[in-house]
């Protein structure tokens, strides 16, 4: 599979960005009601799984045991949905007003899956400076550096993944810190806090549950999916053996998923898009291109751009989430 200069298709992407530079302003300006909408759904879908789950539970466990594997899936898939909001007001596009996308941020997308939006902040914007590269934060990096699907190495992290060690792996990391910040207090309060309203609302007090729905789904399927993800979304570079000199490259090398050149079924796309493509953050390459333009215009910003026709830049647009994964195991 060959690539094209990725130097030279970012000086051409930015090109095509400037002459295109009124739609994109108009791409970037925020709808308050579609950002409170979203927010407003990705809870209403969650508490709806969790309790949909909880119902089928407490009336027919075994039922409940042949649809675990499946349920835990598909609850990590909303707790990436979580994620995709704290990416939202870490570039600010929750609110024109950053005290308040900050709270919402912190309170309301980061806090009730156990982050610190200041800290996904802080990480993040080494990502876009320099993704792909050797700079890139490690949480990003350590998602798709290993990229062989036939190899041992990626499937043993995909084992730790499922079981839950690469997640220990990280809480140990954070504790050994020891950032005892009024920063990092305020973090564990509203996760605290946020737990709780999680376990009394939802799971009524029973631990077994909240356990069984919200911790383990966090600790292992959300693990594995966030891996294709990062794999799918930046490890092209490294499946076709390429070392990308800068974050420039990198973003070139960055790929969409799902797009209408994917070869993907419907049914595939849809079902891809509940685990880990939530609210647009599919295409990866138009918000590497242009991280300022909310999810719910990245859609438009693709069209407006065009990347795969005006660059003739096709090989980051055929795949889907799980089909990147064998992309260069030929090798």
């Amino acid at each position: 599979m060959k690539f094209q200069n990725p130097s030279i298709l970012y000086a051409d992407a930015s090109s095509l960005i400037k002459e295109n530079e009124s739609s994109i302003r108009e791409l970037k300006k925020l709808n308050i009601p579609s950002g409170i909408f979203w927010l407003f759904m990705v809870w209403l879908t969650c508490v709806a799984v969790l309790l949909g789950a909880t119902y089928l539970y407490r009336n027919d466990l075994l039922w409940f045991t042949f649809a675990y594997p499946f349920l835990i899936f598909i609850i990590a898939g909303r707790q990436g949905a979580f994620l995709q909001l704290v990416h939202e007001a870490t570039h600010q596009l929750l609110s024109k007003n950053k005290k308040i996308n900050d709270a919402i941020g912190e309170w309301l997308c980061a806090a009730p899956i156990g982050l610190s939006m200041a800290e996904y902040r802080s990480e993040h914007g080494r990502h876009h400076n320099h993704a792909g590269t050797s700079l890139d934060c490690e949480n990003d990096r350590s998602k798709y550096q290993e990229t062989n699907i036939s190899g041992w190495p990626l499937w043993n992290l995909f084992i730790k993944d499922i079981v839950g060690i690469t997640a220990i792996e990280r809480v140990f990391t954070e504790f050994s810190k020891k950032n005892d910040s009024a920063n990092a207090v305020r973090k564990n309060i509203r996760t605290l806090v946020m737990q709780l309203v999680i376990f009394f609302a939802v799971f009524d007090f029973d631990l077994k549950l909240y356990a069984l729905l919200w911790i383990v789904p966090l600790f292992t399927a959300n693990m594995v999916l966030m891996r294709v993800r990062g794999i799918a979304e930046h490890g092209l570079a490294n499946q076709l053996a390429l070392v990308p000199l800068n974050g420039y490259e990198g973003a070139m090398l960055t790929r969409t998923l799902n797009s209408p050149e994917s070869k993907s079924s419907y049914l595939t796309k849809f079902i891809e898009r509940i685990l880990i493509g939530s609210l647009s953050i599919n295409y990866h390459l138009e918000h590497h291109l242009v991280p300022n333009v909310p999810h719910y215009n990245l859609k438009k910003l693709y069209d407006v751009l065009d990347v795969s026709k005006n660059l003739g830049n096709k090989e980051n647009y055929r795949c889907g989430y799980f089909s990147s994964l064998f992309v260069g195991s030929e090798r």
